[in-house]
């Protein structure tokens, strides 16, 4: 990808075509100019982009240079594909240009030799990467975990959907990686906290102060309890930022101590049983639950029954029947 050619030189160029061309990479190719006639070069295809590559990028010219080192080695070629991203066997053809007996035969060679995992994690078809790429993965994850570690020290692990979002990894691909991470003790903690193993927080005693109260603050609310906000403001110290407390009252969430109803509404976890049990209890003993009766059951208000209720028709505990709840599995 050098600016100027002079005759006898070689270099790397990428072509933009005004119609679509069938090639496959090694192909050999001319350029020719009609008017006047003659020839201005030749050589072998790579491969396609849908992208316009930044000449003199050397990400890019390293990328291209290994490209060119596989064009007479199908398998090579293969393994480098799959160091970039999973993929499914009618994309490997596609990408490669080969039949699919071809493929599989050189993919189930390289499975064989450990070369290559299937990383699908059981959804859908299934998904091939390169032990290269994989290890990439494996390293992408623990990059993200350090990140979430540093800017949330207090945090007990990070959630999964957030790790996700981190990493852009697909669900079956991040399960593999983490599979693999707890295998080599990298990876502690099982949703919806993960974590390094070597992350262990440490908290000063006004935070855990803090934690033991807000618990306790829930606990004592029962069913007519402030929103986190209002919490926050009542309890945390001053010592501790807003961002601190959320990361500790987060905390709680995660290990289920304290458990969010809708979009601000939370309970202690206690509480939260309590009221599954007098529901069950009442609709075994009385028939169906009008929402007024659990409104009374709880000594609370619509504001706090009704998402409830709501709740629990969302985890299955009961379902709407007109203005009654019923149990879902009354055995």
């Amino acid at each position: 990808m050098s600016k100027a050619l002079v005759p006898g030189e070689s270099a790397l160029c990428q072509l933009r075509l005004r119609a679509p061309l069938v090639a496959a990479p090694g192909d050999p190719y001319v350029i020719r100019r009609h008017s006047p006639m003659e020839t201005l070069g030749g050589g072998r295809i790579l491969g396609s982009s849908r992208w316009r590559l930044k000449p003199f990028k050397g990400f890019v010219l390293e990328r291209l240079d290994k490209e060119e080192s596989t064009l007479d080695d199908l398998r090579a070629r293969l393994l480098l594909t799959l160091e970039q991203a999973p993929l499914r066997v009618p994309e490997l053809v596609k990408e490669l240009g080969h039949p699919k007996p071809e493929i599989q035969g050189l993919l189930e060679e390289a499975l064989a030799a450990g070369d290559v995992q299937e990383v699908s994690g059981g959804k859908g078809q299934p998904t091939y990467l390169s032990a290269a790429g994989f290890r990439a993965t494996c390293e992408r994850i623990v990059a993200g975990l350090e990140a979430f570690h540093r800017e949330h020290p207090w945090r007990d692990g990070c959630p999964r959907l957030e790790l996700r979002g981190r990493t852009k990894l697909t669900d079956g691909l991040l399960a593999k990686g983490l599979e693999a991470l707890r295998a080599q003790g990298v990876v502690a903690g099982e949703d919806p906290t993960l974590r390094l193993a070597a992350h262990a927080p440490e908290l000063p005693e006004a935070a855990s102060t803090f934690l033991a109260e807000l618990s306790a603050h829930f606990l004592e609310q029962a069913f007519a309890t402030p929103t986190w906000p209002q919490a926050r403001e009542a309890l945390a110290p001053e010592e501790l930022s807003d961002a601190e407390a959320d990361d500790l009252f987060q905390n709680l969430v995660d290990r289920g101590e304290l458990v969010q109803v809708g979009d601000d509404l939370v309970f202690h976890r206690e509480r939260h049983e309590e009221a599954q049990r007098l529901v069950r209890e009442q609709i075994t003993r009385e028939g169906p639950l009008p929402a007024a009766t659990f409104k009374t059951l709880l000594d609370s208000s619509r504001r706090y029954t009704i998402p409830l209720l709501e709740h629990f028709d969302e985890i299955g505990l009961t379902r709407r029947e007109g203005n009654v709840r019923v149990l879902r599995d009354p055995s």
